[in-house]
């Protein structure tokens, strides 16, 4: 059984990509079926019994997993989720379990399996039996990686707020300044028919359609 992952910039887009994956696979005997979107719209459009099962798409906690990778359909985001452990004494068998457990067909999580990788080539090189425990250089280099996953999904969050916040910054600064001062937007403003508002992380969010601004 495979899983499609793909997406579409409006509805007719969609419409045109369902009718031909639908008549490729047709083709091949198999039949496209537990279709889930982020989009009432779209899910309106497909047949209840060849939706995801019980799947609410403006659903805050909950997700789709396929290939290996979660979806977050309310927040159209994909995230990884493996249960890895710091202790002192590891066995190659145990490293080995964590790396085969990480499945990425999508290349996302590429730098971090690669350094998981370099360490298990390390315990190749040291001819380590499966359940011999790790000499400490190599032990201490697998929890100093173990111990940064949960900094690296921070960093890249946190990365991405600052860079928001740039881009909002030099294309809308004018406007920044007005909504955090309470007062209307001037009237050239591309922005000002979209309602827009100030989070409680100062990112500029809108209320409006993107159809009725001039941007």
């Amino acid at each position: 059984m495979d899983d499609i992952l793909t997406g579409s910039s409006d509805f007719q887009e969609f419409q045109k990509l369902q009718i031909e994956l639908i008549s490729l696979f047709k083709k091949a005997g198999i039949s496209l079926h537990k279709w889930c979107s982020n989009t009432p719209k779209i899910l309106n459009s497909i047949p209840k019994e060849e939706q995801s099962w019980d799947f609410h798409c403006q659903s805050s906690d909950q997700t789709i997993k396929t290939l290996g990778i979660i979806w977050s359909p309310k927040f159209d985001y994909f995230s990884f989720k493996t249960a890895v452990n710091c202790h002192e004494s590891y066995t190659k068998r145990e490293i080995l379990s964590v790396i085969a457990r990480l499945f990425d067909p999508l290349g996302f999580l590429g730098p971090i399996l690669t350094k998981a990788k370099l360490i298990l080539q390390k315990l190749w090189v040291l001819k380590l039996e499966w359940d011999e425990p790790l000499s400490n250089p190599v032990a201490k280099e697998w929890n100093d990686f173990v111990s940064t996953l949960p900094v690296i999904q921070k960093e890249i969050e946190e990365a991405e707020e600052i860079w928001i916040k740039k881009v909002q910054a030099e294309n809308f600064g004018i406007e920044i300044n007005c909504l955090k001062e309470n007062k209307i937007l001037p009237k050239d403003s591309k922005i000002r028919e979209l309602n827009p508002f100030l989070n409680e992380r100062g990112i500029v969010r809108i209320s409006g359609r993107l159809h009725q601004s001039t941007l």
